[in-house]
This record gives C-alpha cells, sequence and structure tokens, in this order.
C-alpha cells in the first residue's frame, strides 16, 4: 500500500473537516471553530462567522455567527449546508450572497424532535435528496426538499463521524470509542471495530482500543483510515483482515514535521484525501502529506 496515503497531522479543537471548494476551485473550504473559511495555501479568506466569536446570528458574510461548526456539505457549487452544533441546527451559507440563514432545526430551542446533539452530516449518496445527521446517540434523515427531519436510527453509543459504502449505502460511523457499521435501512448497527472503552491497541477488530476517533475516510476497497484523536494517531483499518494498526506518527503530542514515523499530532480530527495528497486539520493548521511520504504545513494561521 503506498505509504503516502497513510499520514500524519495535528490537530486541536478547531479544524473539524475540510473538503475541496466547489464555489472556488482549487481550494480547500474547511472550518475553523465558529467560522467557514476558504484557501489555496498561500491565503486564506473568511466566508461567513468569526472564528474568535462563537455567537447564534443570521447575517452576511463575517457579520453572520456560528456557535461551532463540526461538519458541512456542499449541495451545489454556490450552497453550503453546515452543522452547528452549539445551537444544535442546520445553517445555510449562499456562497455568492454569503448570506447565512436557517435550513433546518429551531436553533435557538433545541428538541430531541429536531436536533438535540448535531455533531456531522453528510449527504446520502443513495438518495440526493436527503442528508444524514449524527445527532448524540441518533443518525437523522433531513429531506432536503421540505427540510422535515426523521429518525433513521437511534440506539445508546454518542456517534460522531460518518462514511458511506457509495454502493451497499452502509454507514461507517467513529463513536466515543470506536467505529460501528450502520446498515442502510437502519435498523441494525453493530460494532465493527473497538469497544466501549478507551484505549490504545492494535490488533484483531474485536480486541482494539480508540480514544475519541473522529474522522474516518477510505483509501480503498479494504483499506480505511481513522483520526484518533486523543491518542495523537491516524489508525488504519484493513476490512479484509479484520485488524487495525497505528499508521502514522509517533504518539507524542505535539508539531513536528517529517517522516511518518517520527512526526507528532495533536488531537487530530479531521482528514480529507484528494488524489495522492492527504490533508488533516489540527488547531490553527492544515498539514499535508505527498507522494513524498513526508507531513509538511499546508496553512498555519
Amino acid at each position: 500500500m503506498n505509504q503516502t496515503l497513510t499520514s500524519c497531522i495535528q490537530t486541536e479543537s478547531y479544524v473539524y473537516h475540510i473538503e475541496s471548494d466547489k464555489f472556488q476551485s482549487g481550494n480547500l473550504l474547511f472550518t475553523d471553530w465558529s467560522a467557514l473559511k476558504t484557501t489555496d495555501g498561500n491565503s486564506t479568506t473568511v466566508i461567513a462567522g468569526n472564528a474568535s466569536q462563537p455567537a447564534y446570528r443570521e447575517g452576511i458574510g463575517e457579520n453572520a455567527r456560528f456557535t461551532f461548526i463540526k461538519s458541512f456539505v456542499q449541495t451545489t457549487d454556490n450552497e453550503t449546508i453546515l452543522s452547528d452544533t452549539g445551537i444544535a441546527c442546520l445553517r445555510h451559507v449562499d456562497r455568492i450572497s454569503e448570506e447565512v440563514s436557517t435550513y433546518a432545526g429551531m436553533c435557538d430551542k433545541p428538541s430531541p424532535e429536531q436536533f438535540s446533539g448535531l455533531f456531522a452530516i453528510i449527504i446520502d449518496q443513495k438518495d440526493l435528496n436527503r442528508i444524514l445527521a449524527t445527532d448524540s446517540v441518533s443518525i437523522k434523515s433531513v429531506d432536503t426538499l421540505t427540510r422535515n427531519i426523521s429518525t433513521l436510527y437511534r440506539g445508546e453509543l454518542r456517534l460522531r463521524h460518518m462514511l458511506q459504502n457509495t454502493t451497499s449505502g452502509d454507514i461507517y460511523v467513529t463513536f466515543d470509542h470506536g467505529v460501528a457499521l450502520l446498515n442502510y435501512t437502519g435498523n441494525i448497527l453493530m460494532i465493527l471495530a473497538g469497544s466501549t472503552s478507551k484505549g490504545l491497541r492494535d490488533g484483531d477488530f474485536g480486541k482494539v482500543q480508540f480514544n475519541e476517533p473522529e474522522e474516518i475516510i477510505s483509501l480503498s476497497a479494504d483499506f480505511l483510515l481513522l483520526a484518533d484523536s486523543r491518542n495523537q494517531k491516524l489508525r488504519l483499518l484493513n476490512l479484509r483482515t479484520k485488524q487495525s494498526c497505528i499508521s502514522v506518527c509517533s504518539g507524542t503530542s505535539g508539531s513536528m514535521n517529517g517522516n511518518l514515523t517520527s512526526c507528532q499530532l495533536s488531537v487530530p480530527r479531521s482528514l480529507f484525501k484528494v488524489n495522492n495528497t492527504l490533508y488533516i486539520g489540527q488547531n490553527r493548521y492544515i498539514r499535508e502529506i505527498g507522494g513524498k511520504s513526508l507531513i509538511t504545513t499546508f496553512i498555519h494561521y
């Protein structure tokens, strides 16, 4: 397996999600606490919100306010939907006018019938008119045509980030100390790797331990990569052998660049792979691993 795809980064509680910017080609779109930003690696522009002033306010561009953005989806080139975790609702950003408005949920009045512990969102690849959201111990569904919210699954695990199998529709979802798999109809969720106890251990899926895994991405049909945030590592999941291993960095908290065995991470949370480059979000950094199998700094702001 190409070692370029087993990378290293560092994050504290700021850059929770990164994607290619559909509105501004060649840029990365990312969340910085309570702001949405775009960067080309040389300069960074605030699209909406203010990273140092979390609050709830509709408005235009930097005059709008978010509490804590943990995730977003780009429904079109010009429209972005964000999960505003602090007030448990979805917000809409028009990339042309930069107007911020409420998309779904009650924002100032969270409720179990709407959202109560909103975390991450994805577009349902089997039904593009549906957004899926982790909401505390539930996965909710939002109809993008009606904005109606319904519950797809409810259990006991506190759910975090999702990754959907585009063929089957099944959903990998991280929880406090592991990774679970939810079938597409939403009626069966099983723990794939990890347990309800935190720790750091490699090996068979039934014995491995994690500590607050965050974003999970697919590297190939057989390999997943996740950010094991509190263990300061990236973990590789082999779906064929059903084993996990530490793939990147020493486990010592820090921000040292370099080779993938001696580099340092600090609470890695977000992962995004495009072509042969892996980007990782951290506290005021986005770091990257490219063809030379070295971790470097993409931006530091």
